[in-house]
Order: C-alpha cells, then structure tokens, then sequence
C-alpha cells in the first residue's frame, strides 16, 4: 500500500478518482499542526503539499518512507531539493502554477497530482 498524504485542498472529485486507485492509501488533512504535521510524516510514502506547508529539516527529518514531494501550484520555495535528496533520496516534483483566476485545488491541479502519483509509483 502506498500511503499519501495530501496537505492541501484539492477537489473532492480529485480524492475520489485517487481514492479509486487500489495501491493508495489517501489521508487528507489540511489544517494540521507542526507537532502532528511531524507525526503524520512519519510513515508516508508521498506527500502533496501547497503554499501554507513548507517542509522543513525537522519535518523531513521524521519522514522515514518519504519517496515523493509533490509542490502545488508551481511554489518552488516550500521544500530544498537539495535538503530533500540529502533526507534519503527524496524526489520533489510540482504541478503547474496555477492561474490567478483559478482557485486552488482547480481540477487542473488534481489531474496534475494525480499524474504526477502515478507516474513516480508506476501505476
């Protein structure tokens, strides 16, 4: 099983379709504590993120399983790639930005996260 945690609001028809998917094992939780952001870390195989949760040292530090970052919205400042693959060959990809007219979590923005899932975990 593939466990994601997913950070950020993407629509609800983007957590059905990825709910769809057999080896994923979905956890949205958008408004989570540093503490309990730290925890949740802890056994995560992917991880989408948005502009409101940057990763830090101390968060990537916990992140055992961690194989993929996924940044939404083309924000390249939440995570150091650099940092990432030094935290244990940690792979960041990002969606496209999003356009000031859209919102966030736009169904262009799932498919892209989704997309992204797939192709990494090779299903």
């Amino acid at each position: 099983m593939i466990r994601i945690l997913i950070t950020n609001a993407l629509s609800a028809k983007t957590i059905d379709k990825l709910n769809e998917i057999p080896e994923f094992e979905i956890s949205e939780e958008t408004n989570l504590s540093r503490e309990n952001f730290k925890i949740e870390m802890k056994n995560v195989d992917a991880v989408v993120v948005s502009g409101t949760t940057p990763l830090s040292a101390a968060v990537l530090k916990n992140a055992e399983n961690l194989k993929l970052i996924i940044v939404c919205g083309g924000r390249s400042d939440l995570v150091d790639p650099a940092l990432a693959r030094r935290q244990g060959k940690i792979e960041v990809r990002a969606t496209q930005p999003v356009p000031a007219a859209a919102a966030a979590g736009s169904e262009q923005e799932g498919l892209d996260v989704m997309a992204i899932l797939k192709d990494f975990f090779n299903v």
